[in-house]
């Protein structure tokens, strides 16, 4: 039982595979076995600088805003996983309820696109109703009819700079100047170890995460290891590029 286990560290894809049951799962994970099972299940790379300094420069990963960078969530894959998703839906409910002036919001918002089933999943544990948002043409687009002084909860995959909580949220506003935005917004990792989001007239949100990864990221024309030969690689075009990525260094 998983529940029973002490710590996931240092337990094989196999073994995790076998007790990734999400009713069992009862206690709460460190944001180091949260980063431990993105790496055993290939959802998580990182520059390995000791295999670098043996010979292996291999490649790095090209973040969605161009820069250069030594550290890559794919949460898509992490959340393709229906147990892991599950597991990480009721984690990030349990962090929720431990917080401050916390209540079952009456809305969740799975920000798109990487948080739309993990959204699904939140709003049924909290027993709320899912509003629906999707993206088109880069624009968050709400299909949900929220009504006035309902509140919302906003759920994401990844918070690097709080970009896509600010188009959420106003978008929420422009189609109800009403709703009640909550004052969280759940994460399964805060990527740019922000902690807080402020955005102006609406309020400051903490962010309840799973996991922090603070990322090294550079300009691509000052990127340390361009300059030492690793070649950059964009890892969610395709399948292909994130094997690449991730299998540069072994």
């Amino acid at each position: 039982m998983m529940g029973t286990v002490k710590s996931i560290i240092g337990l094989s894809k196999e073994k995790l595979a076998e007790c990734l049951d999400p009713q069992s799962f009862t206690r709460k994970l460190s944001g180091e076995e949260i980063i431990y099972l993105a790496k055993t299940f290939d959802a998580c790379w990182e520059y390995d600088y000791q295999a670098a300094a043996n010979g292996k420069i291999g490649r790095h990963a090209v973040l969605k805003c161009g820069s250069h960078s030594d550290i890559f969530f794919n949460s898509k894959i992490f959340l393709s996983n229906d147990n892991i998703r599950e597991i990480v839906a009721r984690q990030l409910v349990m962090r929720y309820r431990l917080q401050p002036s916390a209540e079952r919001p009456d809305w969740v918002v799975g920000i798109p696109d990487g948080a739309k089933e993990l959204g699904k999943d939140v709003a049924r544990i909290l027993k709320s109703r899912l509003a629906v948002m999707t993206k088109e043409n880069g624009q968050m687009k709400l299909e949900s009819r929220i009504g006035a002084y309902e509140s919302v909860l906003m759920v994401e995959d990844l918070c690097t700079r709080g970009t896509g909580l600010r188009e959420a949220v106003r978008e929420v506003l422009a189609k109800q100047p009403r709703a009640l935005v909550l004052w969280h917004e759940l994460a399964v990792v805060d990527r740019g170890g922000l902690g807080r989001v402020n955005i102006s007239d609406v309020h400051e949100f903490t962010v309840v995460s799973l996991a922090q990864l603070k990322v090294n990221d550079w300009p691509p024309d000052d990127c340390p290891l361009c300059r030492a030969g690793s070649k950059p690689i964009k890892p969610k075009v395709t399948d292909e590029n994130w094997q690449l990525l991730i299998r540069s260094q072994l």
